[in-house]
């Protein structure tokens, strides 16, 4: 059983492994070989470990009991000025062995609840609240989350 819980600095190394694997799996064949295997997993902690320095409350891990942080992803506020709406999705992995197993349904449950707050007070259109009314509705789960 795995737990969704806020990202630590301490986590910067599994997600840039996360990331360079979900990467290199779901890429392969259509980005050149070259810019996935040239991807560094230094470069990728140090942008991490710099995130969670400055974001912590924006990145979110799936962490499993016996193999530890297994997927992740960050939300926020949304980074284009030019569109209307509050909140964002940047990124949500799951390592390629555990896909389809719930995990990224669990993530982004989690960021749905975070990114609410912000919603409320907003200029939130009829259809984005019908879109979040069908999304809790069809990921409810009956006994345990995961």
């Amino acid at each position: 059983m795995s737990v969704v819980r806020q990202a630590r600095f301490e986590d910067a190394q599994a997600i840039a492994k996360i990331e360079i694997e979900t990467w290199r799996a779901t890429y392969a064949g259509m980005l050149p070989d070259r810019v996935l295997l040239n991807m560094s997993e230094r470069r990728q902690i140090a942008s991490w470990a710099s995130f969670l320095r400055h974001r912590p409350e924006d990145v979110w891990v799936a962490q499993h009991p016996e193999l530890g942080v297994v997927g992740f992803g960050n939300c926020g506020t949304q980074r284009d000025g030019a569109v209307d709406y509050t909140g964002e999705v940047y990124t949500l992995y799951v390592l390629p062995d555990l896909q389809g197993k719930g995990l990224g349904r669990e993530l982004l449950l989690q960021f749905v609840d975070a990114l609410l707050p912000g919603i409320a007070g907003s200029n939130l259109s009829l259809g984005r609240l019908r879109f979040l009314s069908w999304f809790h509705q069809k990921t409810e789960i009956s006994n345990s989350r995961i």
